[in-house]
């Protein structure tokens, strides 16, 4: 009984340090896809309010 509790805590915090660790990752893939200055909006927002509106139809770079 006592090894199958160290192991489910073992494997608890295995879990929540992946978690931790692929936070960052959601967040930038979030992030890449909000309008711009919404990224360190405050509270900030895991899902983005609405897809970047172009008012000319062209790419956002510009004459390269």
């Amino acid at each position: 009984m006592r090894r199958v509790v160290r192991t489910v805590a073992l494997h608890a915090v295995l879990a929540a340090g992946a978690a931790l660790t692929l936070l960052p990752l959601l967040w930038m893939v979030a992030a890449s896809f909000m309008p711009a200055g919404e990224a360190s909006a405050v509270p900030p927002r895991l899902v983005p309010s609405a897809a970047p509106s172009s008012t000319t139809g062209r790419s956002s770079y510009g004459s390269i």
